[in-house]
């Protein structure tokens, strides 16, 4: 089997429950990097009860860096510049474009 990679571009709820199953359960051959401008994504649910003053701003945010290492994920911690379809090109902010077979999801 070869090698997939697969490339989750922004840190939503999506790409959260992505890594923390692929954490749980790891699929051998795939390799998944993580490309988010922010370190820490806000958990939705919490966000009235921030604004409120109810929670701090930790409790109602989620890590993405320790979340990557529990899924054996590289966080790159950019933007995403361009996506180009043929071929499979994906390139960051500030890193060099890549054209190694990607699942791109949004």
């Amino acid at each position: 089997m070869s090698a997939r990679r697969i490339l989750l571009a922004g840190g939503g709820h999506a790409h959260v429950e992505v890594l923390r199953r692929f954490g749980a359960s790891p699929a051998n051959g795939v390799s998944i990097v993580l490309v988010s401008p922010d370190r820490c994504t806000p958990y939705s649910g919490m966000l009235p009860g921030l604004v409120a003053g109810h929670y701090t701003h930790d409790e109602s945010h989620i890590d993405l860096e320790p979340l990557a290492r529990y899924a054996r994920a590289e966080f790159v911690r950019d933007r995403m510049a361009k996506n180009v379809a043929e071929p499979t090109t994906t390139q960051s902010a500030t890193l060099p474009a890549t054209t190694q077979p990607a699942n791109v999801s949004k």
